[in-house]
């Protein structure tokens, strides 16, 4: 229909009505450009919404994994730091071997930082992170990724470090078939320098992990809290 009154305009020239048909033309292709644009918008926000929402979640089960691994670090400092008191101060003795055996037993093992980064990779690996409308938020998870592989490196030093240290110590102190440090001699445990010295890098590399799951705990709750901030907001 437009075609043809397009054409008769023409063949009659009529330019003025050329000329409206042109403007009608542009307008309508106009406004139909900008209704696909503002769809577009809303589908964007509303993936935006989505991922801000997944971010949250992800946040939220590694404060709580985190959370578990600092109990169980302080707990796991706490034997250790008891048992190199005891050999230090030689107060090893046959009535408190059951209790140095469980401080003993507990030095073994490690907390590795454990967090949640589906979908902060899905996000950089789809180049999808620019849906995300609040620098911030961007910035914030950003920070956050390159904080989680700065600790993961390190943890994973330290790690093989303790590895070779338990096998270490597991050649020096020897166990009965119930779990309970062998004592005899006493003098084997009490004061001996050589296990006392890998009880103290025992010592100093489990308070590093303790250290490194605290800083990302406390910057994943950060996140947390800006996340829910910016997710209220839709």
């Amino acid at each position: 229909m437009l075609l043809r009154r397009f054409t008769k305009h023409i063949t009659d020239q009529n330019w003025f009505a050329v000329s409206l048909d042109v403007i009608v033309v542009i307008v309508g292709i106009f406004l139909g450009l900008q209704v696909q644009n503002w769809y577009e918008a809303q589908a964007d926000r509303e993936l935006e919404k989505v991922y801000l929402q997944r971010l949250l979640d992800d946040a939220d089960a590694s404060i709580a994994a985190l959370g578990h691994n600092i109990t169980l670090g302080e707990t796991r400092i706490e034997a250790i730091d008891r048992a190199y008191q005891l050999m230090f101060n030689h107060q090893i003795t046959e009535d408190n071997r059951e209790e140095f055996s469980n401080y003993f037993n507990d030095h073994k093992g490690f907390s590795i930082m454990d967090v949640y980064l589906t979908t902060i990779d899905e996000l950089v690996a789809s180049g999808q992170v620019t849906l995300i409308q609040s620098n911030e938020i961007r910035e914030a998870t950003g920070l956050l990724r390159k904080e989680y592989d700065v600790a993961d490196r390190s943890q994973q030093r330290e790690a093989a470090a303790l590895v070779r240290l338990f096998v270490d110590i597991n050649e020096l102190i020897k166990l009965d078939e119930m779990g309970k440090v062998i004592l005899n001699p006493l003098a084997d445990l009490n004061g001996d320098g050589i296990i006392l010295r890998k009880f103290r890098m025992i010592l100093g590399l489990q308070r590093q992990f303790h250290v490194y799951n605290i800083r990302i705990y406390n910057y994943t709750k950060e996140y947390w809290e800006k996340v829910s901030e910016e997710l209220d907001k839709h």
